[in-house]
C-alpha cells in the first residue's frame, strides 16, 4: 500500500495498539511483549499510514525450538496480527507477514508457528495462501491480566499452523 510504512513499534505506539479502546484490555500484555523486545526475545511491528496512524500490527516471539535441549535453534511464534477492517484485502496483511518472515530468516529461524481462531475463515485463507499448513488444533484457552488487573480467561478454539522458512 502506498504511504504505509512497516516499522518496529516504539513505546509511543502502545496506546495506538489499543485501537481506540477496542483492545484496551490487552494493555498489560502489550507492555510485556514490548519489554521482551528490549531483551531481543520478541519483535513488534506496526503498519503506519501517514495522516491516519497505526492500521496494522503483528508481534513475533522467539522461543527455543526444543526447550529440553541445549541447542540454540529457535522458532518464531506470530501473534496479535491485526489489520483494521477498512484496510483488509489490500495486501497489507501479506506485507506484514512478509516483513516478519524476512526478520526470522535473517535470524536463521527455520520454522514459524501461529494460531488462528477456527471462526476466522479469512485469516485461515490468508495464512494458507502464504504457505502455512494446519498441523493441529488447540482449545485456545489462556489467561491474561487486563488493564484493570483483573484476570481474564479466553477460550478461542484455534487451528495451529506452521511454515518452514528455509
Amino acid at each position: 500500500m502506498k504511504d504505509v510504512i512497516i516499522r518496529t513499534a516504539e513505546s509511543a505506539d502502545l496506546e495506538a495498539l489499543e485501537w481506540g479502546g477496542e483492545y484496551i484490555k490487552y494493555r498489560k500484555l502489550y507492555m510485556e511483549v514490548f519489554r521482551r523486545t528490549k531483551k531481543n526475545l520478541a519483535k513488534m511491528f506496526v503498519a503506519d499510514l501517514e495522516g491516519v496512524g497505526v492500521i496494522g500490527q503483528v508481534f513475533v516471539q522467539f522461543y527455543p525450538k526444543n526447550r529440553f535441549s541445549f541447542s540454540d535453534e529457535k522458532q518464531g511464534y506470530i501473534h496479535a496480527f491485526r489489520v483494521k477492517p477498512d484496510y483488509r484485502n489490500t495486501g497489507l496483511g501479506t506485507c506484514l507477514m512478509s516483513h516478519v518472515e524476512k526478520l526470522l530468516i535473517g535470524k536463521k529461524i527455520q520454522e514459524v508457528t501461529l494460531n488462528v481462531a477456527k471462526d476466522n475463515k479469512g485469516g485461515l485463507l490468508l495464512y494458507q495462501k502464504l504457505g502455512y499448513e494446519v498441523f493441529g488444533e488447540t482449545t485456545g484457552r489462556w489467561w491474561f491480566r487486563d488493564h484493570t488487573n483483573k484476570l481474564q480467561e479466553v477460550i478461542e478454539p484455534s487451528w495451529r499452523l506452521r511454515k518452514q522458512l528455509f
